[in-house]
C-alpha cells in the first residue's frame, strides 16, 4: 500500500523492506508505517505489509484506528496495547474486523523539529513484545526515522533547487521580454538620429550634431546593458552553450581592437600590443574568447584618463596562453579586487568619474574564462594601473600537426569542407 497524501519524498518501496524487518524481529504478522503529512501536519498510512489499501485508511484522518499512532508520535514514547479486540470503543471493533489482538507502535522521531511518524506492528493473539525483540525493533525504527529525516532533507534541497531554477527562467523570460519592448524603441531612436544626421529635415549644425551623437552613444549604453543582462541571466540558469574549438589568439586580440578603435580614438589612448605569435591557439569558443577580450580593452580605456597607455602582452607554455590587459588608470583598492567580478558591482572612482555600464562585465568574463576551461585573473594597486590576466588551455603543435594529418589523410570532399 503506497502514501495516496504528500510527501513525495516517502518512497514505499524503499521503506517496505525495513518495516518487514521489524515485523520479522517482533514475529509480527502485519505492520503499518504512518508518516506526517508535511503541509497538513496529520498523520497518514504510507506503507502497510498484510494490510489491504481499505485496512490501512481506517488508520487515517477519519479513521478509528488513528488514536495509538497519534499517541506514539505526538508524545515521542512507545505505544504497547496487549489485547486491543477487548477495546470498548470503535478501535476494538476495527481489531476485530481486520483480525489483530496485539499492538505495539513506536514513534518516528527526529533531533529537531515534528515528528516523522510511527511504526506499527499487529499480532494476531494477544501479547506484548520481549524485551530482546523489544530493544531490536527500537534500534530498527531508529534507522527508519534516519533514513526518512535524509530522504525528506534531499526532497527539501531538491524542490529549493527547482524553486530557483523556475525563478531564474521566469527572471530570463521577463528580461527576454523587457529586452525585445526596449529594443525596438532604441532601434528606433538608432534609425532617426541617422537620417537626421544625413540631413533628411534639413541640413544639421555642429552643435546639433554633437547633441545627436551623444544620443547615439546614449543609445549604445542602454543596448549593452541590456545586452549584459540578458546575457548574465542565461548564464545564471546554465542557457549559455560553449562551442569550443581551436581559435588562434592573433585573430582573436585584431577582431577585439577593431571594435574598440573608436573609444581609443576618442579618448586619444596609446595602444601597444606585445608580439602574438600566429602559432598561439587555444581550446575556446571563438566569439567569447573575442567578447572576453573586447570586455577588458573596453575596461582599460574606459578607466585609463585620456593620453593614458593600455598595453596588451602575451606569454605561452606547453599548457597555457596568457593574455595580459594593462592600463595606467586609478589602480583597484586590494580589498576591492575579488568584488570586482561580483555580478552589479562597480566601483566608484572619483578621477575618472562616473563611466555607466550594468556592472556585469566583469563576471561575464570570468563566467566565460572558466566555462572554457580558463581563468581571469586581475592584479592591481592604487596608483598603479590594473593587469587583467585572461588564460586559456593551448593547443599543442603536435594535436595541430596530428588535426592537419586528419584532414590530408581524408577524402577530397572532406577537404575541402575542412578547409
Amino acid at each position: 500500500m503506497q502514501a495516496t497524501q504528500g510527501k513525495a519524498w516517502a518512497n514505499a518501496d524503499e521503506l517496505k523492506p525495513a518495516l518487514s524487518l521489524a515485523l520479522a524481529l517482533e514475529h509480527a504478522q502485519m505492520g503499518l508505517l504512518m508518516l506526517r503529512d508535511d503541509v497538513t501536519g496529520e498523520l497518514y498510512p504510507a506503507v502497510g505489509v498484510g494490510l489491504t489499501p481499505e485496512q490501512c485508511a481506517e488508520f487515517s484522518l477519519d479513521g478509528p484506528g488513528l488514536r495509538p499512532f497519534g499517541q506514539a508520535s505526538q508524545e515521542h514514547r512507545r505505544v504497547t496495547i496487549r489485547d486491543a479486540a477487548r477495546d470498548g470503543d470503535g478501535f476494538g471493533e476495527l481489531a476485530r474486523g481486520i483480525g489483530f489482538r496485539g499492538l505495539d507502535v513506536l514513534p518516528l522521531s527526529r533531533e529537531e523539529g515534528p515528528p516523522l511518524g510511527a511504526m506499527g506492528m499487529f499480532f494476531r493473539r494477544a501479547r506484548v513484545p520481549t524485551r530482546h525483540s523489544a530493544k531490536l525493533v527500537e534500534l530498527c525504527a531508529l534507522i527508519v526515522s534516519s533514513a526518512l529525516e535524509s530522504a525528506r532533507l534531499r526532497a527539501e534541497a531538491e524542490r529549493a533547487r527547482e524553486d530557483v531554477e523556475e525563478a531564474s527562467r521566469s527572471k530570463l523570460n521577463l528580461l527576454a521580454r523587457i529586452s525585445h519592448e526596449l529594443r525596438t524603441p532604441l532601434q528606433s531612436i538608432a534609425g532617426y538620429v541617422d537620417l537626421l544626421k544625413l540631413g533628411i529635415r534639413g541640413r544639421v549644425n555642429g552643435g546639433q550634431v554633437d547633441y545627436l551623437t551623444r544620443i547615439e552613444k546614449s543609445q549604445e549604453i542602454l543596448l549593452g546593458i541590456i545586452d549584459d543582462l540578458i546575457t548574465f541571466s542565461r548564464l545564471e540558469v546554465g542557457h549559455v552553450e560553449y562551442h569550443i574549438d581551436a581559435v588562434t589568439v592573433r585573430d582573436a586580440l585584431a577582431e577585439a581592437e577593431l571594435i574598440v578603435a573608436p573609444l581609443m580614438r576618442e579618448r586619444q589612448m596609446r595602444f601597444e600590443v606585445g608580439e602574438v605569435p600566429s602559432e598561439w591557439i587555444v581550446r575556446a569558443d571563438a566569439d567569447k574568447t573575442r567578447q572576453v577580450l573586447v570586455n577588458l580593452l573596453a575596461n582599460a580605456l574606459k578607466y585609463t584618463p585620456a593620453g593614458g597607455t593600455v598595453r596588451v602582452t602575451g606569454d605561452a607554455d606547453e599548457q597555457w596562453v596568457t593574455m595580459s590587459v594593462s592600463d595606467t588608470g586609478p589602480g583597484i583598492p586590494e580589498d576591492k579586487l575579488q568584488a570586482i567580478f561580483q555580478p552589479y558591482v562597480q566601483l566608484e572612482l572619483t578621477s575618472v568619474g562616473h563611466l555607466g555600464g550594468s556592472g556585469l562585465g566583469l563576471a561575464i568574463c570570468r563566467e566565460f574564462a572558466a566555462g572554457m576551461g580558463g581563468e581571469l585573473l586581475v592584479t592591481s594597486a592604487p596608483g598603479q594601473g590594473s593587469t587583467f590576466t585572461f588564460k586559456l588551455q593551448r593547443v599543442s603543435p603536435a594535436e595541430l600537426q596530428s588535426a592537419r594529418a586528419s584532414v590530408e589523410s581524408a577524402p577530397p570532399e572532406l577537404q575541402r569542407r575542412s578547409a
